[in-house]
């Protein structure tokens, strides 16, 4: 992956497991610990993968050793690789703010595939799948650049807002083009509807659920709509059959 990075000329921050990083931190002359921070140049041993067409030579760059603390969680040490060689202008602290945001991107790939509905592209051909591909992308940069703005103007973080209620919300006032001319007003009045639509504030801490699903023998609907609408019309479907 970091060989691939370098020959895309970009950067990488990947995590290690501790026996990685020992072996990388024995290549360098020196001892796996705490606060360390050295440079040197990952070589690829017979068991590192390298991808067709890349040489397998090696990568220069950091590795870090860092112990992160939170209140309320146990103790992690985290063993870093980064090809950011600068370590006053990329200090240590700041790269393990920023791996701490990988889950984001794994929650946009999964808004790509669900929300874009790139989970299954339906063509056959690999130039079409291409352009399927980069069509939806576009979508959804098309979508997170207008809760950019909508954030800015709010002087919010973008990560509070739903993106789903964004795209649901975009989408109609894009259907409106039809009928009517957008205008600066109409897009400010766009902002400011999207600057409220909010993740909800958790009161209880939600505990962790096991990855697995049970077994249903009945395929069910889909849902169409909002789940509020759905459970009121439920309740009066309830309620005319508990009169007759």
């Amino acid at each position: 992956m970091v060989r691939s990075a370098q020959a895309a000329c970009a950067q990488a921050l990947v995590r290690l497991t501790k026996a990685r990083a020992a072996k990388l931190a024995k290549q360098a002359g020196v001892r796996l610990v705490n606060g360390l921070d050295v440079l040197l140049s990952w070589i690829p041993s017979a068991h590192d993968q390298c991808p067709e067409g890349l040489e397998r030579t090696p990568v220069p760059g950091r590795l870090l050793v860092v112990r992160v603390q939170r209140p309320g969680f146990r103790p992690l040490t985290l063993y870093l690789f980064t090809t950011l060689t600068e370590a006053e202008k990329y200090p240590a602290a700041e790269l393990a703010q920023l791996y701490g945001q990988r889950w984001q991107v794994e929650l946009f790939l999964r808004f790509v595939k669900t929300q874009i509905d790139l989970e299954q592209l339906e063509c056959k051909s690999a130039d079409m799948v291409a352009k399927e591909w980069l069509a939806g992308l576009i979508a959804y940069n098309l979508v997170r650049s207008v809760m950019v703005a909508a954030a800015a103007r709010a002087h919010i973080p973008v990560q509070i807002l739903s993106f789903s209620r964004t795209r649901q919300v975009f989408l109609k006032w894009l259907a409106r083009w039809t009928v009517q001319p957008p205008n600066l007003s109409s897009w400010e009045r766009l902002l400011a509807r999207i600057a409220r639509l909010r993740h909800p504030r958790r009161r209880k801490h939600r505990p962790p659920e096991p990855r697995a699903i049970r077994d249903f023998q009945i395929n069910f609907p889909k849902l169409e709509g909002d789940r509020a609408t759905a459970r009121k019309s439920l309740k009066l479907a309830n309620a005319r059959a508990s009169k007759s």
